[in-house]
């Protein structure tokens, strides 16, 4: 029986997550190490109901410290929503060489994301990072042959978490997933409650990401030389990641290269110099 660690209890992934463990026969959540920062009061308020559920339904064991919870596991997920402290936590449980799945981002700079990794290959730990939109069910695109690619959804802020690593990664981490392209350009359109952003990739195709201020709905369309599709993504958001995640765990081997990781980060970070700047970004 495989048994995960989970550190923090500040997001809502730990629902889903804990009811999709339950049913496999050989994997289980073993113990739960609560954390969270004192100034990010947004995500620290999940905890009590988080902490409650996986106690009281799934039997699992409260850590008294983060040695206690490496000690009890085999695999970690990072789970803090605060990604502030991602390469600090990492480094605390590196040493294990244990499998980690990381909670998006995978870091909220291109250099702390690439230390991480680095530091990962140091010391041979697998790793994997990655929202639920790029591996959501409706999303199954012939990437040979696409001409380019829209995705559109929401966006929220949050003062510490470095404008769109907060919540623009997930349409980032959606495009990514959809073409498998390297973005070399990115510029921006702005509107009162619309952003608009252009990212040309090596291939001299120009794909589109748009958030919306009042609009909750993720949706993509991929444009072939004589067709046209458009997605909704529907109420079973994470059960593509899920599927992925529990492959990990069970295999330690990420479905996604350290590249593509990167590439997330890297095209996240150049949303955030195009909106500061209004001058085309080249990556």
């Amino acid at each position: 029986m495989l048994k995960v660690g989970i550190i923090g209890l500040d997001t809502s992934h730990i629902s889903p997550f804990a009811k999709a463990i339950n049913h496999e026969r050989d994997v289980m959540i073993s113990s739960v190490f609560p954390c969270t920062t004192e100034d990010f009061r947004f995500a620290a308020d999940k905890i009590p109901d988080n902490l409650s559920l996986l106690k009281d339904r799934y039997g699992v064991k409260q850590a008294r410290s983060l040695d206690d919870l490496i000690n009890h596991s085999d695999v970690i997920w990072l789970e803090t929503a605060d990604a502030r402290y991602r390469l600090s936590q990492f480094m605390e449980i590196a040493d294990a060489g244990k499998p980690v799945y990381i909670n998006k981002p995978l870091a909220l700079s291109l250099k702390e994301a690439d230390n991480l990794l680095e530091l990962a290959e140091q010391k041979h730990v697998p790793v994997m990072s990655s929202s639920a939109l790029r591996f959501a069910k409706e999303l199954n695109a012939d990437q040979n042959n696409l001409v380019s690619a829209a995705c559109f959804g929401p966006i929220e802020w949050q003062e510490t978490q470095n404008g769109y690593f907060w919540y623009g990664i997930h349409l980032v981490d959606m495009l990514h997933g959809i073409t498998g392209a390297k973005i070399k350009e990115v510029s921006f359109n702005g509107y009162d409650n619309q952003h608009k952003f252009h990212l040309k990739d090596t291939e001299g195709r120009t794909h589109f990401v748009t958030f919306h201020q009042d609009n909750y709905q993720f949706e993509a369309t991929v444009n072939y030389p004589d067709d046209k599709c458009h997605t909704v993504i529907g109420s079973n958001l994470f059960d593509g990641l899920i599927e992925r995640l529990i492959e990990f765990t069970k295999s330690g081997k990420s479905p996604l290269s350290h590249d593509q990781m990167l590439d997330t980060i890297r095209i996240t970070e150049a949303l955030n110099q195009a909106q500061l700047s209004s001058v085309k970004v080249r990556l």
